[in-house]
């Protein structure tokens, strides 16, 4: 199995512009540092690696695997849509129909795709170690469509980062992340 991120989010869940608000900031001369904080954070939170384990804003993948199988765990949620297709033994790429696959979406689980009961799995190419490949447009939707605790907890991971700057506080103990945040991330992280 070969996981590979093809087409990034086209915005990140907030913007300067809201971060900066959050932090009553108004001047411009920062705006380099929170779009790098901005980044931090959803480097932190997003895709099937980050602590969400889950897509935030709309972005593809491609999950490429050596075989068929009956039902295939989906890596990445939550998925939009999903596009199949595979290296046939002459080794050009052939588009399994539509109507040949179904997600189940079940509430807790990870999404699986399955084939219908008439998909005849096609011979593979025996060059290619990944034949099977299927694309996935996964997240919520645009950065409108980011559930506002998600986008909450991000500006008060900005906020935190403003704030402190160093690494090491005097006295205390500075938090990747603020508990606050944490607990507003909790709902959405994925458990498998």
């Amino acid at each position: 199995m070969r996981l590979t991120r093809t087409v990034g989010p086209a915005a990140p869940p907030v913007t300067v512009e809201e971060a900066k608000a959050h932090c009553r900031v108004d001047s411009d001369h920062e705006d380099d540092l929170f779009a790098a904080w901005i980044d931090t954070a959803v480097d932190l939170l997003d895709g099937p690696t980050g602590m969400l384990g889950r897509a935030i804003v709309r972005q593809e993948w491609l999950l490429e695997l050596a075989s068929w199988s009956g039902a295939i765990v989906l890596p990445v949620e939550p998925v939009l849509s999903v596009g199949v297709a595979y290296l046939d033994q002459g080794g050009a790429e052939q588009d399994v129909d539509v109507d040949m696959t179904w997600l189940q979406r079940a509430p807790g689980m990870a999404p699986e795709l399955h084939f219908a009961s008439g998909f005849t799995q096609p011979a593979l190419s025996a060059s290619d170690p990944y034949p099977v490949r299927i694309t996935m447009v996964c997240g919520f939707g645009d950065a409108a469509d980011v559930p506002p605790a998600i986008k909450m907890a991000m500006k008060m991971m900005v906020e935190h980062w403003h704030e402190h700057r160093g690494v090491v506080a005097a006295g205390g103990s500075v938090s990747e992340i603020p508990m606050s945040a944490q607990a507003l991330l909790g709902r959405w992280r994925r458990v498998l």
